[in-house]
């Protein structure tokens, strides 16, 4: 794996795998927000983060100009791109994929999953109860997402240690490692590809036979490498966002004693929120990403390059913020 060096100039040089970024990338998306709506580096082959809300915006919109083929930002840029339908696929075929994933992760299908999700977290709790401690992000956050989408994908849950491995490497390693990453995303595609032939000859269900079964805007069969793209993306996307979730949610509970005396109208209000939010993030749409330049084109205080790649981390929408709840 190779080591980058230092970030001396974030506005210039900025890296958004240097341990200052992701222990606390607020003060830095400040910095860069107040000299430059748009900022480059030569890191990662060339990129660009746009910093303002109206930038973020003005790209995601832009499918002219950048696509979404390319969303994993790292120091190799292979031809052609792993695709992971939806989040991977542009207009107009990105519409047709993402509406294939929604019915399973509508609220009230996420309701349906409820009995099974409070069961694993008490089966993970019982593992630790005993001690009157624990690392909640070690040994309960990172779980229960990974057992939850092994249920619904109808994979067995003990190969949960692989799921968490596979993302590692792909989501960490992999970022300046193309062995790593290549050879993660060749071992997630051969245990799908494992499932669906499984299918084939003996139909289940779960989430990988309704994928399966799915019909295309045409009405044709989805291809196996479709199916295999999305399994990837469900893995991956509602595995690691989620797992980020529930332990940030946690340390914040940790450190904010107030909000444990949340009262049971106001969870439960928020529990239903969540479910909504929960599917969004299964479906895909996830707080950052990578877009692929098509053409030369004109962002604010940059002209961006044909092929460069754009960093998107979600920036907030101006507003004014009332204290009163």
């Amino acid at each position: 794996m190779s080591d980058q060096a230092p970030v001396i100039d974030w506005v210039h040089d900025f890296d958004h795998t240097d341990p200052r970024w992701t222990e606390n990338p607020f003060p830095i998306w400040d910095e860069l927000r107040a000299k430059n709506p748009v900022v480059h580096t030569e890191r990662f082959l060339g990129c660009y983060l746009p910093t303002t809300y109206e930038a973020v915006k003005q790209i995601s919109y832009d499918t002219e100009h950048f696509s979404s083929r390319r969303v994993v930002v790292r120091t190799a840029r292979p031809e052609p791109p792993v695709g992971s339908p939806p989040i991977t696929s542009d207009p107009p075929e990105h519409k047709p994929a993402k509406q294939l994933l929604l019915p399973p992760f509508t609220p009230d299908a996420m309701k349906k999953l409820e009995p099974r999700v409070r069961a694993i977290c008490n089966e993970l709790i019982d593992e630790f109860i005993a001690e009157g401690k624990c690392d909640a992000a070690a040994r309960y956050s990172k779980h229960i997402p990974v057992r939850a989408i092994a249920h619904m994908l109808g994979i067995p849950e003990k190969d949960g240690e692989l799921f968490i491995n596979w993302i590692h490497d792909i989501l960490e390693l992999g970022i300046k490692d193309d062995r790593i990453l290549m050879q993660a995303v060749q071992e997630m595609s051969a245990y799908f590809a494992g499932q669906i032939e499984q299918r084939k000859k003996h139909p289940t269900e779960d989430l990988i036979s309704t994928l399966m079964n799915a019909r295309d805007k045409n009405g044709q069969p989805l291809s196996d490498a479709h199916v295999l793209g999305t399994l990837r993306l469900l893995l991956i996307a509602g595995i690691d966002t989620t797992w980020s979730a529930i332990g940030a949610s946690l340390w914040h509970l940790a450190k904010t004693p107030a909000d444990r005396k949340t009262p049971d109208r106001r969870a439960r209000a928020a529990a239903d929120r969540d479910r909504g939010i929960l599917a969004r993030l299964f479906a895909g749409d996830d707080g950052a990403r990578g877009h692929e330049g098509d053409r030369d084109q004109r962002l604010p205080g940059q002209t961006r390059q044909h092929g460069a790649v754009v960093v998107s981390c979600r920036q907030p929408r101006p507003r004014r913020v009332s204290r009163r709840r």
